[in-house]
This record gives structure tokens, sequence and C-alpha cells, in this order.
């Protein structure tokens, strides 16, 4: 018999840490075991005052891919662009002042990312997150 997956509040969190690093475009905080893959990525771009929310393993080059991102906030709705790259991921792109950034950066713990057709991801919420949005609104 195979258990029903548990709530994403409760779930089982996706292996790794944040790290964080300034550079001369903005910040980059990303997610991912310490020796393994990149799983999520979030960058600032200072010049532009945009935020982007990278998924991993995720999408098709050029294809739109609704992406549900729960926090314990409420519910955010938002669309990103599959890129082909050297990994397949999706990009969320959106300004740094949109309040859905604070919903995430101070949800209770962990967030979770949803891409249509994909597996779910669990992330932890640490302070990475917050630096990096502070930082493009700076």
């Amino acid at each position: 018999m195979v258990e029903p997956e548990k709530a994403w509040d409760v779930a089982t969190l996706a292996p790794g840490d944040w790290r964080y690093e300034k550079q001369l475009t903005g910040s980059v905080a990303q997610y991912g075991p310490p020796a393994g893959p990149r799983i999520a990525l979030l960058r600032c771009d200072s010049a532009t005052r945009q935020i982007t929310l990278s998924i991993d393993g995720v999408g098709a080059s050029g294809a739109s891919v609704p992406v549900v991102i729960r926090t314990t906030s409420g519910t955010l709705a938002w669309s990103g662009v599959g890129n082909a790259a050297a990994d397949q991921f999706v990009a969320i792109t959106r300004p740094a002042t949109d309040p859905g950034f604070n919903w995430i950066a101070y949800s209770r713990g962990r967030i979770s990312v949803e891409p249509q057709g994909k597996a779910r991801l669990i992330l932890p919420v640490w302070a990475e997150i917050a630096r990096v949005i502070e930082d493009c609104r700076g």
C-alpha cells in the first residue's frame, strides 16, 4: 500500500543548505546539498530591481510553467519560463517589491514550490532568502 503524500507544512525538506553570495550585479542565495547540484536559486538583479527564483530540473525551453508556492501566509500562483540550458530549470522573475516575496521570506519554517506537472519541492526558510530580497529593495 502506498502512503498518501504528507501535507506541505509537515513534509520532509529537500536535502541541502542555503548559501548567500554578494555579486557585482546583485546577490544570490542558492539551495542544495553541500557537495551536490544546486536545487534552487534566488537572484537579485540590482539594476532592474527584480528577483528571479529558479528551480532546477524543471521546464522545457521557452515554455510557460505555472508554479504554485505555498507559504504560511497564503498561496502564490506565479508563472515561470522554462530554460533548457545545461540543466533544465524554470525561472520566475518578479519585481522585488512584490509582496509575495514577504510571504516567502517570513513563512514559518518552510515553503512548497510546485511547478505544474512536476514533484513539489519543500525548502526551508532561512535568513539568506530575506537578505536577497532586502538587497534588491535597498
